[in-house]
């Protein structure tokens, strides 16, 4: 086996990983990797082993589960525009105070959501996302503003065939119904998400731009649950806005 198979199969590995943690938060065992790319057990474990032994991967001693590790993150923290990154970092936290919740920073690499930054409000309960992780674009109101200036082709081949991926109640199952919330989004300036990720989950997200006119290059958005953030919607949605049209302005060129 040449060292670039065994490259594209830890990548593949990799990626089950990320995706199952931004979508449950969890991580998985080795059968459970192991169903996911239909490879042996023994082989799969091998390959999880040497991903642990480079901090690529971290295994929890009591649920032996295995989630992304931090060199990972780090990794993939740094594909975004580090001038991006350091100027958008307070204006993250910022939000997450003002609105109480999780606020996250993100950017579009290869069909996902790629959170760059995350600033956690103090509160019990929150939705689930960390600085690295992905998140599918096709069911986030991230997703929804990172294509919002896109034509019609590139959002098709971004987000896939139909029918969508199954993902919360309310997602699009179709690309008509996805360009229908495209359309919305770029009207309104913002996206509104709620149960489409997750049943329990509402996202609000606007675009973070090079300069108030200059193109769309990341995304602001909250997440949490429903129960706490919809009686509040109008506010978080003026808070969000306001504070990605700030950090648009201090990214002038």
């Amino acid at each position: 086996m040449t060292a670039r198979t065994n490259i594209g199969k830890r990548m593949e590995i990799l990626s089950v990983l990320l995706e199952h943690e931004a979508r449950t938060g969890r991580g998985l065992g080795v059968v459970g990797v192991a169903e996911a790319v239909s490879r042996e057990k023994s082989l799969v474990s091998r390959a999880l082993a040497a991903l642990h032994r480079d901090g690529m991967v971290e295994r929890d001693p009591d649920t032996m589960e295995f989630t992304v590790g931090d060199r990972l993150l780090a990794i993939a923290a740094g594909a975004g525009d580090p001038v991006l990154v350091e100027v958008a970092t307070p204006f993250v936290r910022q939000l997450a105070e003002r609105v109480g919740e999780r606020a996250s920073l993100l950017i579009e690499r290869e069909g996902q959501g790629i959170n760059l930054q995350t600033s956690v409000a103090d509160v019990s309960v929150q939705a689930v996302a960390w600085r690295g992780r992905s998140t599918p674009l096709h069911c986030t109101a991230s997703g929804r503003v990172l294509l919002m200036e896109r034509n019609r082709e590139e959002i098709r081949a971004a987000i896939g065939d139909d029918p969508l991926p199954l993902a919360g109640p309310r997602a699009p199952r179709t690309f008509a119904d996805y360009w229908t919330k495209i359309e919305q989004a770029r009207t309104d300036g913002y996206s509104i998400s709620d149960a489409e990720l997750d049943p329990d989950i509402i996202g609000i997200a606007a675009p973070v731009r090079r300069g108030s006119s200059g193109p769309v290059i990341a995304a602001l958005a909250i997440t949490a649950p429903g129960f706490r953030l919809r009686p509040c919607i109008p506010t978080a949605i003026e808070l969000v806005v306001s504070t990605a049209s700030a950090c648009s302005e201090a990214l002038t060129p």
